[in-house]
């Protein structure tokens, strides 16, 4: 209580991402970030409607948006939003802090001062990774499918270059000690922001990591080897003719999915990977089809809406990930070296665990929101997009 006012701490979910500000196909890249309110229901929290913009840039980068955000929310808790109660009738007071920070692979490693998908050491989560020699080794393809070590609250460190590296940062907070006439500065806001944990607050999000991921570069092996046995047409019709009104998804369409096969998106693979175990039987070899069983049932356990036992899920969840990396690395062992989305569902777990369900830190109603921030960013003169479009 402030006075005779309720005070209610709101945590909010931040979503950061790289968006054309253009309808055409011409890229203009914009940092947009919007926010939903992370104690709404699940069907609530899905909605258009509860997706607030928060602010863009075409020069600011996402750290530097990451200052802005982090200040507002602090302002908060020194001055709090007033708001009126409607079930109560009466005056309340609103303090904002960050819940999770979603947002695609490479956007969440920028905010967690990760190199990024492409450097030696690329998960945010945990220190897996190492030298192109050690991944190859049998010590280093088996960290592929082990928890590492937790990643430092300073970022991900390089073995390798950490003597130098130590160096480097003993000179930069020599120089970014707070004097009389200026504050402390630090580089990545976000390592320091009271009460987060940036590596254990990005959660592996659904879309990208598992239907544009792991789901994509099977069905990308599966055609291939369709074509190569000339049986393509054979899987068309098999996947024309299945009955899809047992499984709540929209009807197929075999022909675009065929004829397009290397520009599906999300909603596509979430449809294949329940009917691509039924179309594929007997046209590709045993591991190829097993890892579509396994696609399949690991699908479902990640779109849950809901949670009973969550030691249960979490068994079942382990256990098929652990089978479906171990079909993968049958199949094709160098993609578990190449690709690090097959990495970072190990982590999903652990991210279900802390924040729920992952439809909860899914980003598809953030992605989907884009076109209403195209549709205003058209009407802008691009001086100040920011002011524009709220």
């Amino acid at each position: 209580m402030a006075g005779k006012r309720p005070v209610y701490s709101i945590p909010v979910i931040v979503f950061l991402d790289d968006v054309s500000g253009n309808q055409s196909k011409q890229w203009n890249e914009h940092f947009s970030c919007y926010m939903s309110t992370g104690a709404l229901p699940r069907e609530k929290l899905s909605e258009e409607f509860h997706v607030r913009f928060i602010a863009t840039s075409p020069h600011a980068t996402p750290l530097e948006m990451m200052q802005g955000i982090r200040t507002s929310m602090e302002k908060t808790f020194q001055n709090p939003v007033e708001a009126y109660d409607c079930e109560t009738k009466e005056e309340v007071l609103l303090q904002v802090y960050p819940l999770l920070f979603a947002g695609d692979n490479p956007m969440q490693s920028e905010l967690c001062s990760c190199a990024g998908l492409n450097a030696n050491h690329f998960c945010r989560t945990c220190m897996c990774g190492g030298t192109q020699e050690y991944k190859r080794s049998d010590e280093g393809f088996k960290s592929f499918f082990m928890l590492a070590e937790a990643s430092r609250s300073t970022g991900i460190k390089d073995h390798l270059a950490q003597p130098i590296l130590d160096s480097i940062v003993k000179i930069g907070q020599d120089l970014r000690k707070a004097t009389p006439d200026r504050a402390a500065v630090t580089p990545d806001v976000s390592l320091t922001e009271t009460g987060v944990d940036i590596h254990k607050d990005t959660p592996t999000e659904i879309l990208h990591t598992i239907l544009l991921g792991v789901v994509k570069y099977f069905w990308a092996q599966t055609t291939t080897l369709l074509e190569k046995d000339k049986k393509l047409g054979v899987f068309q019709s098999r996947l024309h003719s299945v009955e899809e009104s047992g499984l709540n998804i929209p009807k197929l369409s075999a022909e675009y999915m065929c004829q397009y096969k290397g520009g599906l998106i999300g909603k596509h693979f979430k449809c294949l990977s329940q009917v691509m175990a039924f179309a594929v039987h007997g046209l590709v070899p045993q591991d190829v089809l097993d890892a579509w069983i396994v696609t399949g049932r690991m699908v479902v356990l990640l779109w849950h809406t809901e949670i009973e036992n969550i030691d249960d899920y979490s068994r079942d969840l382990n256990q098929i990930i652990s089978n479906f990396l171990h079909i993968t690395a049958k199949c094709s062992p160098s993609i578990i070296i190449s690709k690090p989305k097959f990495h970072f569902l190990i982590h999903l777990v652990f991210y279900i665990r802390r924040f729920g369900p992952a439809l909860l830190f899914s980003t598809e109603r953030y992605e989907s929101y884009n076109a209403v921030f195209r549709a205003a960013s058209i009407h802008s003169n691009h001086q100040a997009p920011n002011r524009d479009i709220v």
